[in-house]
């Protein structure tokens, strides 16, 4: 053991992984505790010794609950699921890992969407690119850009069909700018209330579905894919299978 949270102001239920940098220090996130209960960014030394970077108010995010990104500079990306303004649809923030907080985006309404979801990823100018669970102009969730300056772009919305619907998971990205993910909901109809897919996304707008899940290979993948090298991935599914209680996959390019 490293590090064991007290549940106070050094933060509680840390729900996401963390990051390293090139000394060894862990940075990640809790979902609650710190300064005003409502999470925090943190960092951990090789020899446990733990720092609060930040601690939310609600007005600048709450429930911070995906890992960081930590880019060249020593920066740190996340999101929070609620909190940023009256109607709480979450945030994007930047902190040092000395500390230094800047909120780039607070979601404003259910058109630009609602609740992130799943770690963010950068790409090499800078840009950020994630999701929300809901929210969008069809209400099933977006895929969305953000750029450094923080100006967001929505590259999809999803109707919650065949197309699928609100993609937990993170994001990955191959070198032509394609974004590739999963939704827990939508795609195919036999399954209650529906099974969810494994989608494409170009750096344009459209959507492709690469393949909608059905009741015996899986059900709801609530998680990220992990790209195996050769133009396809592995990922899991929380339902579904022999056993409805659910299953590893690999989809192929």
């Amino acid at each position: 053991m490293i590090y064991r949270f007290s549940g106070g102001t050094d933060g509680s239920h840390p729900r996401s992984g963390v990051v390293r940098d090139s000394q060894g220090n862990l940075y990640g996130t809790t979902g609650a505790g710190g300064q005003f209960s409502e999470g925090v960014v943190y960092k951990v030394t090789p020899g446990g010794q733990e720092t609060v970077l930040h601690s939310f108010n609600n007005a600048d995010g709450s429930d911070p609950d995906t890992t960081l990104v930590l880019d060249p500079q020593g920066n740190l990306y996340g999101t929070t699921r609620y909190g940023g303004i009256t109607i709480s649809f979450g945030t994007v923030f930047k902190v040092t890992t000395g500390g230094a907080f800047t909120s780039l985006y607070k979601f404003s309404s259910a058109l630009d969407g609602q609740n992130p979801t799943g770690a963010l990823i950068r790409d090499s100018q800078g840009n950020l690119y994630g999701t929300t669970e809901s929210g969008g102009s069809k209400g099933g969730g977006m895929v969305y850009k953000l750029s450094p300056s923080g100006t967001e772009s929505i590259l999809y919305n999803f109707t919650g069909g065949v197309d699928g619907g609100m993609p937990e998971g993170g994001l990955v990205r191959d070198g032509a700018g394609n974004l590739y993910g999963t939704t827990i909901s939508g795609g195919n109809t036999n399954c209650a209330p529906s099974c969810g897919v494994v989608y494409k996304v170009t750096p344009a707008g459209q959507e492709q579905v690469l393949y909608s899940f059905d009741t015996f290979t899986g059900a709801a993948p609530n998680s990220g894919l992990t790209p195996d090298g050769k133009g396809g991935a592995y990922g899991t599914t929380t339902h579904g299978g022999a056993n409805f209680a659910g299953t590893v996959y690999q989809v192929g390019p």
